[in-house]
């Protein structure tokens, strides 16, 4: 009952547990998203007649080089948005962390 009370008064906080969860949502589920978007967006190209193969600049300025440069930027933009996400995620639970052990020190 205790429990209770103290949930029910704001004494006991959910956040920590709930911002793992909300964490891996993220952590996965963005890329997914962005995946399923970009399935999308290339398949609706295709049927109003926008594929790349129909196109003369992009078949210029798709050369294998510049497939890598955007492909190596891509991963790197990936990583730093992980990496950041993780890092908000942290300082949040480092925040309730802190509170913990300033309203009950041991």
């Amino acid at each position: 009952m205790q429990t209770l009370l103290d949930f029910l008064s704001f004494k006991s906080f959910i956040s920590p547990s709930v911002l793992i969860v909300c964490y891996y949502l993220g952590a996965l589920g963005v890329p997914l998203a962005m995946l399923g978007t970009l399935i999308w967006v290339r398949r609706e190209a295709t049927k109003q007649g926008f594929a790349p193969e129909n196109l003369s600049l992009w078949t210029r300025w798709a050369t294998h080089q510049n497939q890598l440069i955007v492909l190596a930027l891509f991963i790197g933009m990936f990583i730093c948005m992980e990496i950041g996400w993780r890092m908000m995620f942290e300082f949040m639970l480092a925040y309730f962390q802190m509170r913990d052990a300033l309203i009950y020190p041991k």
